[in-house]
C-alpha cells in the first residue's frame, strides 16, 4: 500500500470490496505540498475519507467532502437492517393479503357495507401495493450487498452518505440525484 500524508490525513491507494482502487483520507499526520497538488486535481466523488471528516475541496465544484467510508462493520449493520425491514414488509404484506382474502370471502350484507367493504380493499391493494415497492428497493440493496456495489447512487454513480444510507438502507440515489427525481420541473 502506497501512503502518502496530507493535511493530517495518511492517503492509501486501497483495494477494498466497497471501493477499489479509491484513494482514501486516514487519520495521520503532516503535509507535503504534493500530496495536495494530488488532491486537487481529483475530483472529490473519487476520494474517500476513513473515520471522519475532512474539508478538502474539489477545485473544480469546490465542494467539501463530508463522506465517510463505509467499513465492514457499517455493512453488516446496514445489512441486518435491511434484512429485518424486509422481514416486516413481508410480514405486513402477508397480513393484508389475508385480510383482503377474508373480505373477499365474507362478502354479504346490504349497499352500503358492500361499498364500504370495496373501499377497504382499495385501501389494502394500496397499502400492498407500496409495501411490494419498497420491498423491491429492500431486495435490490441486498442484492447490490452481495455484489459489492450498496451505496453506490444508480443517478450519478458516486456514494451516498453514509448517514443518508442509515436513515434509508435501501435508498438507491444520492441526496442531490433524489432531489432531481422529485422535481416536477424533471418530470414529463
Amino acid at each position: 500500500m502506497n501512503l502518502k500524508k496530507a493535511m493530517g490525513y495518511v492517503v492509501a491507494q486501497t483495494f477494498t470490496p466497497y471501493h477499489p482502487g479509491i484513494p482514501v483520507l486516514i487519520p495521520g499526520e503532516g503535509i507535503t505540498e504534493e500530496v495536495c497538488d494530488y488532491f486537487i486535481d481529483i475530483p472529490s466523488k473519487d476520494i474517500r475519507v476513513s473515520g471522519q471528516e475532512t474539508d478538502i475541496e474539489d477545485s473544480e465544484s469546490s465542494c467539501k467532502l463530508t463522506e465517510k467510508i463505509m467499513n465492514k462493520r457499517d455493512l453488516a449493520s446496514l445489512k441486518k437492517v435491511l434484512m429485518q425491514k424486509r422481514m416486516e414488509f413481508l410480514n405486513k404484506t402477508s397480513k393484508a393479503q389475508r385480510e383482503i382474502d377474508i373480505d373477499l370471502s365474507t362478502n354479504v350484507g346490504d349497499e352500503i357495507d358492500t361499498a364500504s367493504q370495496n373501499s377497504e380493499k382499495e385501501m389494502y391493494f394500496e397499502l400492498v401495493a407500496n409495501d411490494k415497492v419498497t420491498l423491491d428497493a429492500i431486495n435490490d440493496a441486498l442484492a447490490k450487498i452481495e455484489k459489492n456495489t450498496y451505496g453506490t447512487c444508480e443517478g450519478c454513480n458516486n456514494n451516498i452518505l453514509l448517514e443518508r444510507l442509515k436513515a434509508i438502507p435501501w435508498t438507491k440515489h444520492c441526496i442531490q440525484c433524489q432531489k432531481e427525481a422529485e422535481n416536477p420541473k424533471n418530470k414529463k
